[in-house]
């Protein structure tokens, strides 16, 4: 179990969103740590390096058009990342289409934009106490 404050990762391409997310989040105690989802497809980030040192609880990944590109791309880094171990939380502007990329798959959590904040933190909360449940 870990000390201190739980660490949420958010990979997004809008500064706005992620400042949004981590004042909504902050105010519950949770920190939130971000990187830009451009800068890893383009491999200008040290993701390894980004993991070992936060160590976060749980990732938010917003999956923009095109979808199903994108849900490849996640898809990709969740299973040969640091963070494969690392329970995740999506974000979109459009459920139905990321549901359809992902395809059938146990447990998916999809938060739709707008962003309803409540919803995302119950999300990210659920995850995690799932996962520390399983400890």
């Amino acid at each position: 179990m870990s000390k201190g404050p739980p660490v949420v990762a958010v990979f997004n391409s809008n500064d706005d969103t992620v400042e949004l997310i981590r004042a909504w989040f902050e105010r519950v105690g949770i920190i939130v740590v971000s990187a830009h989802i451009d800068d890893i497809k383009r491999d200008g980030f040290d993701l390894p390096s980004f993991v070992d040192q936060h160590k976060p609880a749980a990732a938010i990944f917003d999956i923009a058009p095109p979808y199903d590109r994108s849900w490849l791309f996640v898809k990709h880094l969740l299973s040969t990342t640091p963070l494969s171990h690392v329970p995740a939380v999506f974000t979109t502007t459009n459920e139905q289409h990321v549901r359809e990329a992902a395809g059938p798959i146990d447990i998916i959590e999809i938060v739709g934009k707008p962003y309803d904040l409540d919803l995302l933190l119950e999300k990210v909360r659920s995850v995690t106490g799932s996962r520390e449940r399983q400890a």
